[in-house]
């Protein structure tokens, strides 16, 4: 595998970023949209199934619809929650409810009816805006399920199990317009632009704008509040990171639920005056015809879904417009992407809590080196890595917990217990993973504090092994977990999704002997065609240990 440096962009020798881009200068949400519009309003913001929003319609339709919202009662410090997949009405939604001061609520559309009734009610929406659909998940059969049980209905909005909510909005959406939100804004009413413009004068940089639920494998969901300056000015340091320019062109089929579509990539695309090519949801099919006929040169996806491009794609796999992909440091996918012409990749760290992101690689980064590189800490952000026992700070080389200070969360909603955990007196948020800063400062992601593997007497990080299952040729995703063991403490257990079909246990094993310690080395290796998701569409774990019970259960009564 080329060791070739993959691209031109640089950090400054003071880890800030290139900043060949004009940084906004207002630090809310409204405010930006103004000053993108007055800079660039005929040029493109989003592109969507055929329609093509200029930045000054985008402002218009955010506009009338906040206007509606103030209409209907609503205003600042009310939360209004979205249940819809990747279309424009999601993000003129949500801007349009910043517009009035209040918090847009992420709803991911795996969740399930219990799940949906849990958000509401722990959120306090006060109103709920969903389509019918989203590929084929029935979102109608989900809300449905969960105003019934609840007792709500437009006649009985005073429920005991969602108190807070009053209005419910089903938008009935066409594929490629908006009239939907258009009969929205006819049917709510319109407030006066003086009403508008009065109550944007109260919206403060620290106000929280966007409230996203984390998975909640094995606790209940937290609510991640975001805050208007904190939005603008990391998605502004990521889009440099990324070297996003005006014009560019940025495709997104990551849920706008996630803080990875939402405070990254959108507040990226923004901040930077650039084009949003939306895929409502994923198919593999549809997602490498944007890619051509819409000319995008940004990419942003996990492995599972570039190896299903890579497969739409074909023969022909040169995308005309091709320029940076964002990926983990999977060498298989790398190469995928630098096939498919990117010439930049960046391989990433963060979380909800950090805005999407907390570190970027380098463009100059080799393959080896974007194995395990996360880079470096973007601006406006303070990283230290600190014993999990002590909370001392551990020196550069060392392993231990990845905090964070600067531009993090203030906060879960209404979970003392959790803030108290997470955030400490220094300032500091705690991520919960286990990580290295070498010596140039460069972070590596390990894998969660809680995921660490502890076999006979050893500490064994899953990621570890997960990157070393990866440099084998086939593997396209690969999962490490532990299962109690009566003779070595927990049992190391793979997860592996093959392209080869002729891969087998023995040849891992091999390799892992190779290029591991021996109580590295997993005992079971199981295979895959797909891996189970929580409710967010994140690897399931919980799963996994379930099914590595089974496994190790059988492997130990063979043996």
């Amino acid at each position: 595998m080329s060791s070739a440096p993959l691209g031109g962009w640089r950090f400054r020798p003071d880890r800030e970023l290139s900043g060949q881009s004009e940084a906004p200068a207002s630090r809310t949400l409204p405010g930006l949209i103004n000053e993108i519009s007055s800079r660039r309003g005929e040029a493109e913001a989003i592109a969507f199934a055929g329609m093509h929003l200029s930045y000054k319609m985008l402002q218009q339709h955010i506009d009338a619809t906040a206007s509606s919202l103030l209409w209907l009662g609503l205003g600042k410090g009310d939360h209004i929650a979205i249940l819809m997949g990747n279309r424009p009405e999601w993000i003129i939604l949500w801007l349009a409810i910043n517009r009035i001061g209040a918090i847009a609520v992420g709803v991911s559309t795996w969740s399930s009816d219990q799940e949906l009734t849990y958000i509401l009610r722990h959120s306090d929406a006060r109103m709920l805006f969903y389509c019918a659909s989203v590929g084929d998940r029935n979102l109608d059969g989900i809300v449905s399920s969960c105003l019934e049980a609840a007792q709500w209905s437009p006649s009985n909005t005073l429920t005991p199990a969602l108190p807070c909510l009053r209005r419910v909005w089903r938008l009935a959406l066409n594929q490629s317009d908006m009239e939907s939100l258009i009969e929205f804004q006819r049917e709510s009413g319109l407030s006066s632009k003086q009403m508008l413009d009065s109550i944007g004068e109260e919206i403060r940089p620290a106000d929280v704008a966007l409230l996203l639920y984390t998975s909640g494998s094995t606790s209940t969901p937290k609510g991640v509040q975001l805050v208007h300056r904190i939005l603008i000015e990391n998605g502004f340091d990521i889009g440099e990171g990324e070297q996003l320019r005006a014009g560019d062109r940025f495709w997104l089929v990551l849920p706008l639920f996630w803080s990875a579509g939402s405070a990254n990539t959108v507040m990226s695309v923004l901040t930077h005056g650039a084009t949003i090519v939306l895929q409502e949801f994923f198919d593999a099919t549809e997602a490498a015809r944007l890619l051509r006929s819409e000319k995008c040169t940004h990419y942003f996806a996990f492995p599972n879904v570039t190896q299903a491009i890579n497969a739409a794609l074909g023969s022909n796999q040169k995308l005309p417009a091709a320029r940076v992909a964002v990926s983990t440091g999977h060498p298989e996918i790398l190469a995928i992407l630098q096939n498919m012409g990117f010439s930049v990749l960046l391989h990433p760290y963060g979380t909800t809590e950090d805005y999407g992101f907390a570190t970027i690689s380098r463009s100059d980064e080799t393959f080896e080196s974007l194995a395990w590189s996360q880079g470096h800490p973007l601006p406006g952000m303070e990283l230290t890595i600190l014993d999990p026992v002590t909370h001392a700070e551990v020196s550069r080389g060392d392993s231990g917990e990845i905090c964070l200070r600067g531009n993090v969360t203030p906060g879960y909603y209404k979970d003392e217990d959790k803030n108290r955990a997470a955030l400490d007196d220094s300032g500091y948020f705690h991520t919960g993973d286990i990580g290295i800063r070498h010596p140039d400062g460069r972070l590596q992601f390990l894998g969660r504090s809680t995921e660490m593997l502890k076999t006979s007497g050893f500490n064994v990080s899953p990621a570890e092994i997960e990157v070393a299952l990866s440099a084998v040729g086939g593997v396209v995703e690969a999962y490490v977990v532990g299962v109690p063991d009566v003779h070595r403490g927990q049992m190391v257990v793979a997860f592996v999704r093959s392209s080869n079909k002729g891969l087998d246990e023995e040849t891992l094993r091999r390799h892992c002997a190779r290029v591991l310690s021996s109580y590295k080395v997993p005992r079971v290796f199981v295979f895959l065609d797909s891996f189970p998701l929580t409710s967010t569409g994140k690897v399931s774990k919980k799963t996994l240990i379930e099914l590595a019970l089974n496994a190790s259960g059988r492997t130990e009564a063979a043996s």
